[in-house]
């Protein structure tokens, strides 16, 4: 996905309680269970997409850089909408690996300053 997401939501769990991480967890596994049987949110991603082709089409033949920017702050949006669901699955996964790597009883912190 982002490398800036990426390192953020690393950080984030770095920092956070386990039930934290458990929490998220439940929330992101929710989120994508759901979205993958609403069809609200298919029609949803039938507009964000339809708004990505339409500009994909469209953008060449726009001259003016406003409406240029327009377009391409649309489409980002819309991208946004169209990945949405993908970046619960991301940090869902994200947070299962944080959550199993605290769990794994063979995964010993070392504090190197006390040596």
């Amino acid at each position: 996905m982002n490398k800036y997401w990426e390192e953020q939501k690393k950080k984030y769990y770095s920092e956070v309680t386990e039930d934290q991480v458990v929490s998220r967890i439940k929330e992101c596994q929710f989120v994508v269970e759901k979205l993958e049987k609403d069809t609200l949110w298919q029609t949803v991603l039938k507009d964000a997409n339809n708004w990505i082709v339409n500009i994909d089409g469209n953008w060449q033949d726009q001259y003016e850089i406003d409406k240029l920017n327009q377009m391409r702050v649309v489409k980002l949006a819309a991208n946004q909408i169209r990945n949405m669901k993908q970046g619960y699955v991301q940090e869902w996964k994200m947070a299962q690996e944080e959550l199993d790597r605290r769990r794994d009883p063979e995964a010993v912190e070392k504090d190197y300053d006390a040596t």
